[in-house]
């Protein structure tokens, strides 16, 4: 069976960098943004409080359960959420263990170029990223980050620049655990128009 050929005009990359201390959902994520993790010891699901949001639910991969935390390194805020409308600082997330094990998010993908911001981690394991289009308009992009800080875990910001060939299609980011041991973190995913 042949391979699926590539369609046109797609774009696709990633690139990954150390989270900064605080984040500002509201300022970053201007088309939408999602956070998963507890707030006032609630463990919810907030997101921009627009009628449509466009980022997905998280999926987890994996037959474990999944926990939160709130040791993060980097403090969320927002002023533009729902259910909760403003939260000052929160450093939480989920996690989940084992090799193999992950989380998936989709966002919708069109000719429209934009930025995907997936806020993720890992400890004591390897966290290996793919982000594909579904046209297939685009080769899929990869990322890797190796938990080094046995105690705090290591965290990443992926900033996934992307664009399909046609309307009504999806960026999927799956981020999992390679390793034998360990977890892999998620907390936030903003989309942004791309300057």
């Amino acid at each position: 069976m042949a391979a699926p050929s590539l369609a046109a005009d797609g774009e696709l990359t990633v690139t990954a960098a150390t989270p900064p201390k605080v984040v500002d959902f509201t300022a970053e994520g201007r088309v939408d943004w999602a956070h998963w993790g507890r707030v006032a010891g609630t463990t919810i699901l907030h997101r921009k409080a627009v009628p449509r949001p466009l980022i997905g639910e998280i999926v987890k991969i994996g037959p474990r359960e999944v926990h939160t935390f709130e040791t993060n390194p980097t403090a969320f805020t927002w002023s533009d959420g729902a259910p909760t409308a403003e939260v000052k600082a929160t450093r939480s997330g989920v996690f989940i263990y084992g090799q193999h094990a992950g989380f998936q998010v989709a966002v919708p993908a069109d000719p429209t170029p934009r930025l995907a911001k997936f806020y993720c981690g890992v400890w004591r394991g390897q966290g290996n990223l793919e982000a594909t289009l579904s046209d297939g308009s685009a080769a899929m992009a990869t990322a890797a980050k190796v938990g080094v800080d046995p105690e705090a875990g290591d965290n990443v910001v992926f900033t996934v620049r992307y664009r399909a060939a046609s309307a009504g299609q999806t960026l999927t980011l799956k981020w999992t655990n390679a390793g034998n041991q360990g977890n892999v973190t998620v907390q936030a995913v903003t989309l942004s128009d791309a300057p």
